[in-house]
């Protein structure tokens, strides 16, 4: 009887691996399938994706387009989007179209790496904190307009990367952000219930079904998975979470080595909460562990945003016994309202309802509630934390310490010089930019205003990208109204009036800006007699702290990490913020 059942076991282990290895690694034959990749023009490294049939496509990044041509003879291939005049041409090997892509006077490199499809509601089940055994942690996180890609950041080393699926169950991630190939790391989910029939969740964990599970191996011969149950077809991996994954790196050499971090259990609720006549939707998460904890509330960097937990930070927080509530902007996403007719003032006031709706419930600790904010948010969450009288920190990242008029004008300083422009033109530019911020602070001087615009309209830096020097042709334009709302804000009363404050900058946001920066946080809060705030500059950070290499300062897409214990220095500070504060009763 025991032999039998034995063989019964082996026999179902070795069918339940078949249909994972044949539903997740069946080998692709042909152009069908999802590719991912870069090219490489001289003005720096360009992510593509394609979507690709046996004889049509679709080119969905840089730009959406139909292919005009998609050839395959023998192993050459031709992509073709005549809309732009790009033709791709190249081998395919297996899972790889390697060429040349050229539009007219420029031709480059290309690599495309085929990947598959993944369901948007099997991606979200793989956001989250994972712990290695030493504690170290990484973090999966989803951005609102990125809803077909994971981001995989390690809280360690800071390395981020994009992550893609080869199925539904192992994705890979190549050497920068985002640069698919060749791969350096893949991370294979474990634990997941496969069979057609409905799936049962038992606290947060992994879904499990009724019944014996047993164990088998996943498609590349690590960890185990539970089997379907004995008269169910084989279907598609269903699950709500897994209970792991097992990643393995591969340095430049192609030598691996590979660790399992398991899921650290995380509820999520979705909440609404109400600050005057608009209703705010958002995400809470909330620690596996009773009690009650602290907790954050992330505000908004500028423009329509939705919830996010910034590159997967609110699930480490939570990971680290935080309650974390993110939500949507006023007027985005699931929020009423309209953030263009919205005053820094009105923002900040949205935050706390936040912190207020946290307040009322019996698992929050009233008195442990702090804001954190990046960018625009780096005004707002001090603005908000000083109109909540109980509220424990802020943190405020790349912003806060100037107006943003100011700001901005090192901005633009910083990016013109780096662009090439002569010193000549780098002051003109700025002088433009000057008066356009005195029209915003009252039109007596629109009719200067009006003729230096029709000079500057022609200029070159007029059109360059990511400056601020833009400025409505009339006076009645609704651009007035809604820069009046934020543009010259004052940041030291609310600065004097927060709790304890962590500000952050990086060193490469604009470096004469970050200096100013830190000196005028340091001004205000020293002259009213406050000691409870850290400033941190991190060398080589970029406006969201991602490091810029020296050899590549323009290319967001070769990235490769935030400075090293990054994370974990906010998670760090703010724990020990709300450990000076004893639960209230």
């Amino acid at each position: 009887m025991l032999r039998l059942i034995l063989q019964g076991l082996l026999l179902t282990s070795f069918i339940v691996a078949s249909v994972l290895s044949s539903h997740a690694q069946q080998p692709a034959t042909g152009l069908t399938g999802e590719w991912v990749g870069n090219s490489e023009p001289p003005s720096g490294s360009q992510f593509l994706r394609v979507s690709l049939t046996e004889n049509a496509g679709e080119m969905v990044s840089p730009l959406k387009a139909k292919l005009s041509t998609v050839q395959l003879e023998g192993s050459r291939v031709r992509l073709e989007v005549s809309a732009i005049k790009l033709v791709m041409t190249g081998t395919l090997a297996g899972d790889v179209i390697e060429g040349e892509a050229e539009v007219p006077g420029i031709k480059a490199p290309f690599r495309l790496l085929r990947t598959v499809k993944v369901a948007p509601e099997i991606l979200a089940r793989y956001v989250g904190a994972y712990r290695f055994r030493n504690g170290d942690h990484i973090v999966i996180d989803r951005f609102p307009n990125t809803q077909d890609t994971l981001w995989v950041t390690d809280v360690k080393s800071g390395q981020a990367r994009t992550i893609f699926p080869r199925s539904e169950v192992q994705f890979t991630g190549g050497p920068a952000l985002y640069v698919a190939s060749p791969t350096r790391q893949t991370l294979t989910f474990r634990d997941y219930v496969l069979g057609s029939g409905p799936t049962t969740v038992r606290g947060s964990g992994p879904t499990v079904r009724e019944g014996t599970a047993v164990r088998s191996p996943l498609p590349d011969g690590r960890g185990t998975a539970p089997n379907r149950r004995r008269g169910t077809a084989p279907n598609r991996i269903s699950a709500s979470h897994p209970s792991g994954v097992h990643v393995v790196d591969l340095d430049h050499k192609g030598r691996k080595s590979g660790v399992t971090a398991t899921r650290v259990p995380i509820r999520h609720e979705e909440v609404t909460f109400k600050n005057r006549d608009v209703t705010l939707a958002g995400t809470l998460l909330l620690p596996a562990a009773k009690g009650k904890r602290p907790a954050l509330v992330f505000v908004h960097g500028s423009g329509a945003q939705s919830r996010e937990m910034y590159w997967g930070l609110g699930y480490l927080y939570a990971a680290r016994g935080f309650a974390v509530l993110a939500y949507d902007k006023r007027g985005v996403g699931k929020s009423s309202g309209n953030w263009r007719e919205a005053s820094f003032q009105d923002l900040a006031d949205d935050a706390v309802a936040a912190a207020k709706f946290l307040q009322a419930r019996t698992d929050i600790a009233a008195n442990q509630i702090g804001f954190w904010g990046q960018s625009q948010g780096g005004w707002i969450a001090p603005l908000a934390a000083s109109r909540l009288p109980e509220a424990a920190f802020a943190v405020a990242l790349s912003g806060g310490g100037l107006s943003p008029a100011d700001t901005e004008l090192f901005d633009t300083e910083f990016e013109l010089i780096k662009a090439g422009y002569t010193a000549d033109e780098v002051k003109e530019a700025l002088a433009w930019q000057r008066l356009k911020n005195e029209i915003i602070g009252s039109a007596d001087k629109w009719d200067e205003y009006t003729k230096a615009r029709a000079i500057a309209k022609d200029k070159k830096w007029f059109r360059h990208r990511g400056i601020d020097v833009y400025g409505a042709e009339k006076p009645d334009d609704p651009f007035w109204t809604h820069m009046r709302r934020s543009y010259v804000y004052d940041p030291a009363p609310a600065l004097r009036a927060s709790p304890p404050l962590l500000a952050i900058f990086g060193e490469l946001d604009s470096p004469d800006g970050v200096k100013a920066q830190v000196s005028a946080i340091k001004q205000i809060l020293d002259q009213a007699g406050r000691r409870d705030y850290t400033v941190k500059v991190y060398p080589n950070g970029s406006h969201n702290l991602m490091e810029v290499p020296p050899d590549n300062p323009n290319e967001w897409v070769r990235l490769k990490r935030f400075p090293p214990g990054f994370f974990e220095t906010v998670v760090d500070w703010t724990t020990t913020q709300v450990r000076k504060r004893p639960t209230r009763r």
